[in-house]
């Protein structure tokens, strides 16, 4: 018996191997999830957490936006070497497979994995932060509204001399919807459970207005009522200290949820912009 013959009766043949393994490859259940949809579900994860990382990096005031560039570009450079490596031992792992479906299969993953390095890339600029925010299905915009006028001196020509008028201009204002201000928080279920389970006070004891019967009567079954507190705080544009009365100043007016626990009020998460205005003109 040939060399050849005692292979085949062994059933080791080149032809059988290769598609033996390919069965082995391609025999899974019909329900397990594919390539292409588990890194679906990986990279929205992979974006999810880093847009929780900018905006919790935002939302504590005293990090000024090109560090929030550096550190997002610091963890594109970990995640960087992590794919790197994971590809290389992915491709060293089963170089000994001298199989055509096996290399394409392995390929296929790193380049998958590289792909997520491009999550990172919508946080590498300012203006991409700040389109984040906008494009964000709970941003709640800003609208223009006239909170008064103001006269104002303008020079004209007329019939070749030039003259002094006085005209009537509207004050413009940004104002921030309450309404879909919250609309947008109770999106969040934590936020909504949290806001049910409010601190109702003690029997007897009035603290504030939500201790009155008013606010009780209001409160029924199926209906949320919150308690909101308005406060003003002046800018300066120029020098951020001097916020006083000017034309170059800003003011804003903020507003918390009271019906949350005391303990939250003093978060950046619980105040909320409402309006935005001339200093001159609030």
């Amino acid at each position: 018996m040939s060399e050849s013959e005692e292979i085949d009766d062994l059933g080791l043949h080149d032809n059988d191997n290769v598609q033996a393994e390919n069965e082995i490859i391609d025999n899974r259940p019909n329900n397990r999830p594919s390539l292409k949809d588990k890194m679906i579900a990986t990279r929205m994860a992979l974006q999810g957490a880093v847009t929780n990382m900018v905006i919790d990096l935002r939302g504590r005031g005293d990090v000024p936006f090109n560090v929030t560039i550096d550190v997002v570009e610091y963890f594109k450079d970990v995640f960087e070497i992590i794919v790197d490596n994971f590809s290389e031992a992915l491709k060293t792992e089963f170089d000994s497979f001298d199989l055509e479906n096996v290399k394409a299969k392995v390929m296929d993953i790193s380049l998958e994995f590289k792909g997520l390095q491009s999550v990172f890339d919508g946080f590498a600029s300012e203006y991409r932060i700040r389109k984040l925010y906008e494009n964000h299905p709970r941003f709640v915009s800003p609208k223009p509204i006239v909170i008064g006028h103001y006269h104002a001196i303008e020079r004209v020509v007329v019939d070749g001399k030039l003259n002094h008028v006085i005209v009537e201009k509207p004050c413009i204002a940004q104002y921030v919807s309450i309404k879909k201000t919250f609309l947008s928080l109770i999106k969040d279920p934590l936020y909504l459970k949290c806001l049910l389970q409010c601190y109702q006070g003690q029997e007897g004891v009035y603290s504030c207005f939500r201790s009155g019967s008013r606010f009780t009567e209001l409160s029924y079954s199926g209906r949320i009522v919150s308690c909101i507190q308005i406060f003003y705080d002046g800018l300066g544009i120029t020098n951020p200290l001097k916020a006083g009365a000017s034309k170059h100043n800003s003011g804003k007016f903020y507003f918390t949820n009271l019906s949350l626990p005391p303990s939250h009020n003093a978060t950046l998460a619980n105040i909320h912009l409402l309006a935005m205005c001339h200093t001159n003109d609030k």
